[in-house]
């Protein structure tokens, strides 16, 4: 690609959602250098990508003004109205190449389609204003994702291949960029680490944000426990102005000693310019927050991740290897500051073990056995490309594997197959020893439901066609006779009850939800006029159902077979000597 591509991307989510935007758009830049990338986002965010080297243009919006007017203290007639069409104006007086709405919101789709583009990904509005998700992953993001749908594709590696599929399809194949990584280093145009160090060049750093997910006591002993164990570490605290008292009691429980000499305190002063700074300084950056993490993984900083949820989404989390993410097993009994520290621990001093004890082991040698059944700890890496690359998050216990993690596998794998077109060989995530009674008496209940879900979706690709024959075969869609009407009646009848059976299947068996509310995604997406495009667009969409059902009935299949009893060979006999 030559000649320039504009593209404007709609990122009016928050500051997490910006970082992991771009962090696709890097990757596309550089394979695509002559893109003019226009990002627009909130007001209260914008510091993030006016940082930004490569960016076109930033355009900033106020939407909390313009949502709460009377907050604002403005007039809605006479101040918004003018401001947000003349807003509005600037984006819209560019014909956009590619136009990406990444906020994934209903509210956004209304911008999206005020906007001139020759194509659009992510949602946006039809010319009669319904809503509509046109391209195959806004529709998966829609049916799986929002819908909180089991799958393991992180977010960046989604953006990343919507973007590049929709740019080689119009704009040709991309340069060969090598294996670059993308990272801060040309990510942001002012640090300032160009001058003076804030941090000690000499000393280890692990940044810390303070928040209130745990008390001062709680903070305290994290403190306690890495300035104690670890003389060479040197913590920075850092958070936002509302968390400075919580910082201070916590300074003061782990005692003066300590936080004189090992704790620099930087909480409430913490703006853009001196989150890059210290993160660029840390080895570590230990959070329960999303922006902070992923600023990290820009960075170059490793991560450590705290969360609350029981089955958290890794899909937004850290982009990149090494990266943690610490969560609860049981909501009842929440991640202890013992279980960040032995986290921290064990990866920071990977390479004085080697893996030679896991981490079960470790939390034993450290006296917290006990935390073992109340926390998991899983670590990014990113896959070879046979296995279909991208970031996961694998678990760091040897547990048997969980239905659900089986299935976010599966649906990870359906989703290459229906958007990139080809798939990683059957059980490459899978292990034999992570099989176990609980995941095989669910996948059995499966083979049965799934069955069911095959035969249906084959019985509504042929009734598609079917109806999708007689409709061509009209003299015209409009004027017929009433037994051609009353046929294509019954047919288009036919292939509604298929539709409400996949809905009965997913409310008896959940692990086909997915199926259920993608098909209605793209019934809805629907884009012909006349009943023979329909029709054809129907069959269509019943086939992808088709073809993620064979997919994943495979998997089943791949599955149960690991887990059947394996002859041993015996050895040979061998005489004492």
């Amino acid at each position: 690609m030559k000649d320039p591509v504009s593209c404007v991307v709609l990122q009016l989510g928050g500051g997490t959602e910006i970082l992991q935007s771009l962090i696709a758009l890097k990757a596309a830049k550089q394979l695509y250098p002559a893109m003019e990338i226009t990002l627009v986002c909130r007001e209260e965010h914008a510091g993030i990508p006016a940082e930004v080297s490569w960016l076109e243009d930033v355009v900033a919006l106020p939407i909390a003004r313009w949502a709460n007017p009377i907050n604002a203290g403005a007039k809605l007639t006479e101040d918004l109205l003018p401001e947000a069409a003349q807003a509005i104006a600037r984006l819209a007086g560019t014909q956009w190449n590619i136009l990406a709405n990444w906020t994934f919101n209903d509210s956004s789709s209304f911008l999206s389609a005020l906007l001139p583009a020759q194509h659009r990904l992510g949602y946006t509005r039809r010319a009669d204003l319904d809503f509509s998700s046109g391209d195959g992953w806004s529709q998966f993001i829609h049916a799986f994702i929002q819908q909180g749908v089991p799958q393991n594709i992180h977010l960046v590696d989604i953006l990343t291949t919507q973007l590049l599929t929709a740019l080689q399809v119009r704009h040709g194949d991309p340069i060969d960029a090598g294996n670059q990584p993308v990272t801060g280093k040309d990510f942001f145009t002012s640090l300032r680490t160009a001058g003076d160090k804030l941090l000690d060049p000499s000393r280890t750093w692990v940044g810390i944000q303070v928040d209130h997910f745990w008390n001062a006591r709680q903070w305290a002993r994290l403190i306690e426990l890495t300035t104690e164990r670890h003389p060479e570490i040197q913590l920075v605290l850092l958070g936002e102005e509302s968390r400075r008292e919580l910082a201070r009691d916590a300074m003061k429980a782990a005692g003066a000693t300590i936080t004189e000499k090992r704790v620099l305190n930087l909480v409430g002063e913490t703006d853009l310019d001196l989150w890059v700074d210290c993160i660029t300084q840390c080895d570590w950056i230990i959070t329960g927050d999303g922006l902070p993490a992923n600023l990290s993984s820009i960075l170059g900083t490793r991560a450590l991740q705290v969360c609350r949820e029981h089955s958290p989404d890794f899909t937004g989390a850290a982009y990149g290897n090494g990266h943690l993410f610490l969560h609860p097993t049981d909501l009842s009994v929440p991640v202890v500051p013992e279980a960040a520290y032995a986290a921290w621990s064990y990866l920071h001093f990977e390479w004085s073990h080697r893996r030679s004890r896991n981490f079960e082991q470790h939390l034993q040698s450290l006296g917290f056995g006990g935390l073992s059944d109340w926390i998991d700890l899983r670590i990014s890496r990113i896959r070879p490309s046979d296995d279909g690359g991208g970031v996961t998050y694998e678990s760091e216990f040897t547990r048997p594997l969980a239905p659900r993690d089986w299935l976010a596998v599966v649906n990870g794998q359906i989703a290459r197959l229906w958007y990139c077109g080809w798939t990683a060989a059957e059980g490459s995530e899978l292990t034999r020893a992570a099989i176990r009674p609980v995941l095989l008496q669910e996948l059995r209940a499966l083979d049965e439901s799934s069955s069911v879900l095959l035969r249906v979706s084959r019985e509504a690709v042929r009734s598609a066609r079917e109806l999708h024959q007689r409709a061509v075969a009209l003299k015209s869609s409009k004027i017929m006779s009433i037994e051609d009407r009353e046929d294509l009646e019954s047919r288009g009848k036919r292939i509604l009850e298929l539709q409400t059976l996949v809905d009965r299947l997913a409310k008896a068996d959940e692990h086909l939800a997915g199926f259920s509310t993608l098909l209605k995604v793209m019934m809805h997406n629907l884009d012909g006029e006349h009943i023979a495009e329909v029709s054809r667009e129907t069959a269509v969409a019943w086939q992808q159902v088709e073809r993620g059902a064979e997919l994943m009935r495979s998997w089943l299949k791949h599955t149960l077979q690991m887990a059947r009893p394996m002859a041993v060979v015996p050895e040979a006999f061998q005489p004492t000597p």
